[in-house]
């Protein structure tokens, strides 16, 4: 099932000051286009970004964007959460208080951790699961 942006209309609606979707695919960012219309989304509070999660990042991070929630939702089977979580480790774009949410089949093992992010969390419902991530200053922080 392509994206549909469902969960980033779901955070406008409830107070989330912007969103950034990213979709490589053009069925699915056709699909998010059309929903974002019908949610009557202005171009202020949303955008979408027609390329893969990689590329996203370099370009978030060129603009000096940084998020406090970043919900990571490929498709189960591509092979991109590693890949992914890495690059979202090394981002500017993930700061102290940030949360990754990173949603999954339930069968699917996902590390506990990926270079600076470490699992807090981790939820089952039905068959997908969400593994919660911070950074490991806020989940592990040091006596000083």
């Amino acid at each position: 099932m392509p994206g549909t942006g469902a969960v980033g209309l779901e955070a406008l609606s409830r107070g989330a000051e912007r969103v950034v979707f990213v979709e490589p695919a053009r069925e699915a960012q056709s699909l998010i286009r059309k929903n974002m219309e019908k949610c009557g989304v202005d171009a202020a509070s949303a955008t979408l970004l027609s390329c893969t999660a990689q590329k996203a990042l370099g370009t978030l991070a060129r603009q000096a964007a940084a998020f406090d929630l970043v919900y990571v939702d490929p498709p189960f089977d591509a092979g991109l959460y590693e890949p992914t979580l890495k690059a979202l480790a090394e981002s500017p774009v993930v700061h102290s208080g940030s949360w990754v949410l990173a949603e999954h089949f339930h069968k699917a093992v996902l590390e506990d951790s990926y270079g600076r992010l470490i699992r807090f969390d981790l939820r089952r419902m039905g068959d997908t699961s969400l593994s919660f991530y911070g950074l490991e200053e806020d989940i592990n922080p040091t006596e000083t």
